[in-house]
């Protein structure tokens, strides 16, 4: 690993350590919605399908809680 590299994400650790916990939340909610922008643009697609897609693609592979299948069947 480069010696850039190791030293950006040190300084980065640092950064983040040092915000409030309101702070990274923010920070969170604004990556976030970078990423989706991202997608959304590399796709050419609205911002509603964006958000459906990353919405099924959540759910893939997931099972249905076993209090909401009907046993009396």
């Amino acid at each position: 690993m480069s010696d850039l590299a190791a030293f950006l994400r040190m300084r980065n650790r640092e950064i983040v350590d040092n915000l409030s916990a309101e702070e990274r939340v923010a920070l969170a909610f604004r990556l976030g919605e970078a990423d989706l922008e991202s997608y959304r643009a590399t796709h050419d697609l609205t911002r509603a399908a964006a958000l459906a897609h990353f919405r099924r693609q959540q759910q893939r592979g997931r099972r249905p809680c076993r209090c909401m299948i009907d046993d009396a069947g």
